[in-house]
């Protein structure tokens, strides 16, 4: 905080551990909001590591509740927004003034707005579509509650590492790189990369396990 050093998150967690070789091993039960539950008795002696350039106090880099956006970064979401043809508010509830802020710009420039997130929000009246509709609709597979959904992310990954790895991966490069892609290059990206799916062991796992058993029976193996 007190010089501005940036240090990788890796790093510090390796000089954690290192101070705090009673930890490395233990159970923390993870909570809705992100954070942790430790024993307390094994916090007693806690070392925090300081910074390495200046000594003094680290701090996570990103924006705790109740501290301000840096202004180059408001700067550069109210330019996307500005810029975008609808506005799509993920897992957010929206109270905090920054993010409403984006809400009511879209909604004054007469852009669609809509919400991935269960319950109430500040924005639920500038809002043309919300989970609970999604859902319904089909646009949505289902809701989770943030108390289960630790729980729920741990077992849809495991349903994922036991599906098609190769086609899965292909899948998020033309997400990745396309969104950065002109339109007509990104088609093309996604074109090129469906066609080299077939050439993939996951291709002939998945078919010869439909011809044989149906939909939904293959086992990859990744290769």
């Amino acid at each position: 905080l007190a010089c501005g050093e940036r240090q990788a998150r890796a790093d510090v967690q390796g000089r954690l551990v290192s101070l705090n070789p009673q930890l490395a091993g233990a159970a923390a039960a993870p909570a809705p909001d992100g954070d942790a539950h430790l024993d307390p008795d094994s916090l007693a002696g806690f070392i925090v590591p300081d910074c390495l350039q200046c000594g003094g106090m680290l701090q996570p880099d990103v924006v705790f509740f109740g501290d301000s956006v840096p202004g180059e970064r408001t700067s550069a979401a109210r330019e996307r927004v500005e810029n975008a043809s609808a506005l799509l508010v993920v897992g957010s509830s929206v109270m905090v003034h920054s993010g409403y802020r984006l809400c009511t710009r879209a909604a004054e420039s007469g852009k669609p707005l809509a919400a991935l997130n269960a319950g109430k929000t500040r924005a639920d009246h500038l809002f043309c579509l919300k989970a609970e509709e999604a859902l319904r609709i089909g646009l949505a597979d289902e809701l989770v509650s943030s108390e289960a959904l630790h729980e729920r992310a741990l077992a849809l990954a495991a349903e994922i590492a036991r599906g098609p790895l190769q086609a899965q991966a292909m899948v998020k490069r033309v997400v990745d790189q396309g969104i950065e892609q002109p339109l007509a290059d990104a088609l093309k990206h996604e074109r090129d990369l469906f066609e080299a799916v077939f050439h993939t062991s996951d291709s002939q796992v998945g078919v010869q396990s439909f011809l044989a058993h149906g939909p939904g029976k293959a086992e990859f193996t990744g290769h």
